[in-house]
């Protein structure tokens, strides 16, 4: 019976951007709770690091969740000082790593991404070009913004090209204007 209503549960909270925890409690049997999962679009790292949008800012009812694109944008921060506090805040923010949805030859990293289809990526990267004129890191928000489709998640982000690339694909997003 448990397994059933988990089950059932899990399968609500993935449509409606949650995570499920159950628990039980002693004597008076299992309980729910619910937690939003929130990726992380590296630009919100720099306006965090610039204190442009502050901690408190961000949700406090989740876990912010990021995936190897992300941190290999941070790693291209030329300015060691900056990359270092860029990481500190990374650490300090991001709660778990999770693997892209697609699998792009010279942008994905074996085991850190799926085999997906890709429709839902080719789709983003698409609206993404039309909007912004083909910005050479569309290939990398595209992945970021289809963890977030494909999971159910919220994206955070100050990139307005972005927000409206993934709102048109169904995403919730939380965007910044700085």
């Amino acid at each position: 019976m448990l397994a059933v209503v988990l089950s059932v549960v899990a399968s609500v909270s993935t449509r409606a951007h949650l995570t499920v925890y159950a628990t039980k409690v002693q004597g008076h049997g299992f309980y729910a709770e619910f937690t939003m999962n929130y990726v992380v679009d590296t630009c919100i790292i720099n306006k965090l690091v610039d204190g442009l949008i502050e901690p408190e800012d961000l949700p406090g009812d989740g876990e912010f969740l990021m995936s190897h694109i992300q941190i290999d944008e941070l790693n291209k921060t030329k300015d060691e000082e900056r990359r270092a506090r860029l990481f500190l805040k990374f650490a300090k923010t991001i709660t778990q790593v999770v693997p892209t949805e697609t699998t792009i030859l010279g942008v994905s990293r074996l085991g850190e991404c799926k085999l997906g289809a890709g429709a839902v990526y080719s789709a983003i990267k698409a609206k993404l070009d039309s909007l912004n004129g083909g910005k050479a890191n569309n290939t990398m928000d595209a992945l970021i913004a289809e963890v977030a489709v494909n999971n159910g998640y919220t994206l955070l982000t100050a990139d307005f090209y972005l927000s409206e690339a993934a709102k048109a694909h169904g995403c919730t997003v939380r965007y910044w204007q700085t």
